[in-house]
């Protein structure tokens, strides 16, 4: 018979949680330390926010808050300057940054994770 516990099971939920939210920021830091938001004065990349997740939630998210966030997010063909671009999240969500927030989630993790 196993007994769980039900205390400690509580508490890996709850670090898993604060790991995935660090994450979020973190990466959502990265995005803008790698300059590839549209920027005219920084309204638009001062506009990222993390919508944290609950304790046993298993996902986060990073937002864009402009009018006009959307618009430029899903048209990439507009002329954007220095390494700007469209879909500037793409890259975190299936292309090479993608190991990286998988690195920085373990890291942050601290060991609960293999």
């Amino acid at each position: 018979m196993i007994k769980w516990n039900h205390a400690g099971l509580s508490d890996v939920n709850s670090k898993l949680t604060k790991a995935l939210n660090k994450t979020t920021y973190d990466t959502l830091t990265d995005i803008n330390q790698s300059q590839v938001v549209p920027f005219h004065i920084g309204t638009l990349e001062g506009s990222g926010q993390v919508a944290e997740a609950k304790i046993g939630d298993t996902t986060a998210g990073i937002s864009w808050n402009t009018p006009y966030a959307k618009k430029l997010y899903f048209h990439p063909e507009y002329n954007f300057r220095n390494g700007r671009m469209g879909r500037w999240a793409d890259n975190w969500i299936r292309g090479s940054k993608r190991k990286w927030i998988l690195r920085t989630f373990k890291t942050n993790a601290k060991g609960l994770i293999l």
